[in-house]
């Protein structure tokens, strides 16, 4: 999925194999999403969100700061921002991530 310009919100999508948010500007939200694995770019805008399972992060962002849970089991989710800060608490007993960038 491909923006220019607005917000993406996508809610209850599972997917297969592998979800991919490109954004030029504007916010991305993913509630109760998952997929084998995730990459989600964004060059101005927020990334916020909840998974339903674990994953691996891996981050990049040019101005901000990283806090990611440090995981070693599940799919990859690579999130990447120019202008932004990417935070993702722990894995809730649940098994949602939450993802806020």
């Amino acid at each position: 999925l491909t923006v220019d310009t607005g917000d993406v919100y996508l809610e209850n999508v599972i997917v297969g194999g592998k979800l991919t948010v490109n954004s030029d500007t504007g916010d991305v939200k993913l509630e109760k999403c998952d997929a084998d694995t995730i990459f989600i770019a964004t060059d101005t805008g927020d990334v916020k969100g909840s998974l339903l399972s674990e994953k691996v992060f891996v981050t990049k962002t040019d101005t901000g700061k990283v806090k990611v849970p440090k995981t070693t089991t599940g799919g990859i989710c690579e999130i990447t921002t120019d202008t932004g800060d990417i935070d993702v608490p722990r894995t809730t007993s649940g098994g949602i991530c939450e993802i806020t960038a």
